[in-house]
């Protein structure tokens, strides 16, 4: 009698629902920070031009080391000028700034970039929608919620904008 109490849906399913909630606890959508850079979503590519060694001169600029971290294919070298490009849905951005930092891994590499004081607000702004589509896609996949992208945006604006701001 008691192993049937236990094998019924009416004593698990309340027990599945409660881990189930407990184990959404654990995963977190805010962007990730990378030693003070914004890490770009995986799932986004960024289109990566090197433009030859920076000029000290312009590295020397004041300001904190803040940007964007991304998995690429290919190694630059830190130091370099690039430009950068992200492609999302019908618009494209672009932004200048320097490699300050290179991490290999086996199949490609992290690289963290400085954005230009120029186009920082623009790559600021690109890169929101980055997260804020990284934050719907991940919301369909892990927890079946199907959001337009007016939706995620007030729900992701109202969660992480405050936090973002501060690393590009």
């Amino acid at each position: 009698m008691l192993v049937d109490v236990f094998n019924s849906a009416e004593v698990w399913h309340p027990w599945i629902g409660s881990y189930y909630a407990w184990l959404k606890s654990f995963y977190h959508f805010e962007p990730v920070i990378r030693s003070g850079f914004i890490q770009h979503p995986k799932e986004i590519p960024v289109n990566l031009v090197s433009t030859g060694p920076c000029d000290e001169a312009k590295r020397s600029v004041e300001g904190k080391d803040a940007g964007i971290c991304f998995w690429t294919s290919q190694k630059p070298n830190v130091r370099d000028e690039v430009v950068l490009g992200i492609d999302l849905e019908n618009n494209h951005f672009m932004g200048r700034g320097s490699v300050v930092r290179v991490q290999p891994e086996h199949d490609g590499c992290w690289v963290c970039v400085k954005i230009s004081p120029e186009d920082a607000f623009t790559m600021r702004m690109a890169e929101q929608l980055c997260q804020i589509e990284h934050y719907r896609l991940d919301n369909k996949h892990y927890f079946d919620r199907n959001m337009t992208p007016d939706e995620a945006a007030k729900e992701w604006i109202a969660k992480y904008a405050a936090m973002f701001s501060a690393h590009i």
